[in-house]
């Protein structure tokens, strides 16, 4: 699928066009975030094209920074049965499962940052689940996203709740965006 391809069908699911926007945002693709213990962690980093600071969300993800709408779950397939209602919704084909949509951040004047998580697609190291390691990395890519040039010394966060609470476990860098 295209960046700028609309999926077609009766799903919950429309793929916003995003030709206008496409030259309004750099894309930076596998960038190397290096962790307290020397791990290589993968980002796909989205930022507006125009010199300036800005803040970043950051995402961390176990289904893939890369995988785009295309590739959602199979759960969507299932939402257009009358018994499973979730509504509609509309992302741009960057936005990986459960991210914020680039598409609608960095025109805002934010970056966005996917971090695949160690041991899951382009990171490295050993896989698993809400570990102290994990909250370590999530620490750890904060305090890089914050040093790279072009950011505010802001940094939201965007991760599902057992996330959110699990990263609490640690004291985290405090940032505002």
């Amino acid at each position: 699928m295209t960046d700028t391809q609309e999926q077609a069908g009766d799903g919950p699911l429309r793929i916003r066009d995003i030709a206008a926007l496409a030259e309004t945002v750099i894309v930076e693709d596998d960038v190397g975030v290096i962790v307290r213990d020397g791990t290589r962690l993968s980002a796909r980093i989205f930022r507006p094209v125009a010199d300036g600071r800005y803040p970043v969300v950051l995402a961390l993800t176990s289904y893939g920074k890369d995988l785009g709408p295309d590739r959602y779950p199979s759960v969507l397939e299932h939402a257009s049965k009358p018994d499973f209602d979730m509504g509609s919704f509309e992302v741009s084909p960057w936005t990986t499962w459960e991210g914020p949509d680039p598409a609608t951040w960095v025109p805002a004047d934010y970056a966005v940052a996917y971090l695949d998580v160690r041991g899951f697609f382009q990171s490295g190291g050993d896989a698993s689940v809400l570990s102290p390691r994990d909250a370590d990395d999530f620490h750890d890519a904060i305090e890089w996203l914050a040093a790279q040039p072009g950011a505010t010394d802001g940094s939201g966060r965007s991760a599902c709740r057992t996330s959110r609470s699990h990263s609490g476990s640690r004291p985290a860098p405090i940032r505002r965006a």
